[in-house]
């Protein structure tokens, strides 16, 4: 969809006709008001039992891993809580002289890490657990993991001198 202004792309979407419609709403950042569907997707947010404003509330904010290869981290927020997926690295260019590592910028996070319920991995590739040392020292919260990649960031925890520090849990 585009809004009647044509600049900016609109990333309110609906997948009308799919139970999977609850889950899969983005906040209309651009104009909603100029927007000609923005009517029709609360009609169909309303007929799908869905709160309009309580899909508005979830803000998704990719800070790294985005067109490029690396850096993996995608921030969820929704009623004041935060949850962390993935905390990975990139390996530098041949352009970054002496550069081991690139980070993403967590910033954010040290902001508002008082309201950071967990740091969620998905699997254990350095694009997706690289920087979780890095980042611990800078914000501490929990950080949730299947068994084997649990193994692995114990190990990456110990190798920084932080395993008594940040608590690991896994799950299946």
């Amino acid at each position: 969809m585009f809004s009647k202004a044509g600049r900016r792309r609109c990333s309110r979407f609906v997948k009308q006709g799919e139970a999977r419609a609850r889950t899969s709403l983005l906040r209309c950042t651009f104009w909603p008001e100029n927007c000609k569907k923005y009517l029709s997707c609360l009609q169909i947010l309303k007929s799908k039992g869905v709160d309009p404003a309580l899909a508005e509330q979830l803000k998704i904010i990719p800070l790294g891993g985005l067109n490029e290869i690396g850096k993996n981290m995608t921030v969820y927020e929704f009623g004041g809580e935060i949850i962390v997926v993935d905390c990975g690295m990139a390996f530098p260019g041949d352009d970054m002289y002496g550069i081991d590592c690139v980070i993403p910028d967590v910033s954010y996070l040290v902001k508002h890490k008082n309201r950071i319920r967990g740091l969620f991995i998905t699997h254990g590739h350095e694009d997706h657990i690289g920087s979780i040392p890095y980042a611990m020292q800078q914000f501490n919260c929990p950080i949730h993991a299947t068994r084997l990649t649990a193994g692995i960031v114990q190990l990456k925890l110990e190798e920084h001198h932080l395993e008594k520090t940040v608590k690991l849990f896994t799950h299946e």
